[in-house]
């Protein structure tokens, strides 16, 4: 099937004054466009960068003394980073592990091939945020140490993923992971459902409801909103804390949808002057080249790049929201298995190296050549 598009208005989206919400901040202080991936959740979890860290005489000094993080003049180091990473595997393990036990009855097997969840590490999987991704989101935010830094809610931060969206699918999931509170796995705090319209939603109202009556039978109050991103995203966020005290989050979303996630994400890094994992270097420096510098307005915070005009730049916004909106059409037999034709031709205005697609071949490449051995792609 040909698919036709134009710049602005590549795919009709209904209700289109839902994008007028202003973006909602939740009590983890994360906006609700900001992703997890490595900063919160590119799950393609890349190698410790190697950083040398700058030390100052003072530092060192009050190192010697043996100092609390809190005394050294709010200052992050890299090796707290290093220490809230290590002091987070243990809880994040033990997470993945209860997942997939508690989600097993739901989870696809030769035996029942058509169950929600992706089976093995394409259905479960996730990461412990890296002592960089630390240091970047700390001192935006205020946290100053340890204690403060694990309230941040994704240090620690898990997907399941649906090969079938359907809402009758996320409701057995839903009921398996009520199932899990009850047993004590982990107490629910907030529960974040990103969907441009009721229709579009992956969870149904009714899912949310049992949802959080069986958050009740344990005594827990999680505060459930349901807002549209403007970016189009459409998943199920779940704030939990576990047994430890420690913060975590759980990201429940369809196969559809993670694809379009894992490259919008390099845009949201673009866009927020992020670097990306040293592994997808060239796809870095390939935006760098095509997109330019980013710029942000100090009085507007207006984004722009040095080498895209406005008419471009909203075109990418466009481009973005259409992605996901499209991938939602994608059968699941298809989504899980192919590349080619799986996501929308890039608008003729915009570089043809920014198509959803050429970064998805580039992001295969490095991820291939990084389990071969060689981090720096």
């Amino acid at each position: 099937m040909n698919i036709s598009i134009t710049p602005y208005n590549l795919i009709s989206v209904q209700n289109k004054g839902l994008f007028a919400n202003q973006n909602r901040t939740s009590q983890f202080q994360t906006s609700n466009l900001a992703p997890l991936q490595q900063d919160c959740v590119t799950f393609g979890a890349s190698k410790k960068r190697k950083v040398r860290v700058e030390e100052s005489e003072e530092d060192l000094k009050s190192a010697e003394k043996g100092l609390d993080e809190e005394d050294m003049s709010g200052k992050i180091q890299y090796a707290t980073g290093c220490d809230i990473n290590s002091e987070c595997q243990r809880d994040f393990e033990k997470l993945k592990f209860d997942l997939k036990k508690g989600l097993s009855d739901v989870t696809e097997s030769d035996r029942n091939p058509d169950l929600p969840v992706l089976r093995g590490e394409a259905g479960i999987h996730g990461r412990v945020k890296s002592a960089e991704s630390i240091l970047q989101k700390a001192p935006p935010r205020q946290l100053r140490n340890k204690k403060e830094i694990f309230k941040m809610g994704d240090v620690i931060g898990l997907r399941v993923v649906l090969q079938k969206t359907s809402q009758q699918d996320f409701d057995k999931v839903f009921k398996a992971l009520g199932k899990m509170v009850t047993s004590g796995k982990f107490k629910v705090l907030e529960v974040e459902n990103y969907r441009m319209t009721p229709k579009e939603s992956y969870v149904s109202q009714k899912t949310l409801n049992s949802f959080e009556l069986a958050c009740q039978k344990v005594g827990q109050t999680p505060k459930i909103t349901s807002s549209p991103r403007e970016s189009g995203y459409t998943a199920v966020h779940i704030n939990v804390e576990l047994p430890s005290g420690k913060l975590a989050e759980i990201q429940v979303m369809g196969c559809d949808m993670e694809k379009v996630k894992d490259i919008e994400d390099f845009f949201y890094k673009k866009r927020c002057n992020k670097p990306l994992a040293d592994k997808y270097k060239p796809i870095e420096n390939l935006m760098l080249k095509v997109m330019g510098k980013t710029k942000k307005d100090k009085l507007t915070g207006k984004i722009s790049y040095e080498k895209l005009d406005e008419f471009q730049v909203a075109t990418l916004d466009r481009y973005i929201k259409d992605s996901y909106a499209h991938a939602r059409t994608i059968p699941p037999k298809i989504s899980k298995k192919t590349v080619d034709n799986y996501f929308l031709p890039i608008p003729y205005s915009l570089p043809k190296e920014l198509a959803f697609e050429n970064l998805q071949k580039m992001k295969d490449i490095c991820d291939y050549k990084h389990t071969k051995g060689n981090p720096f792609c």
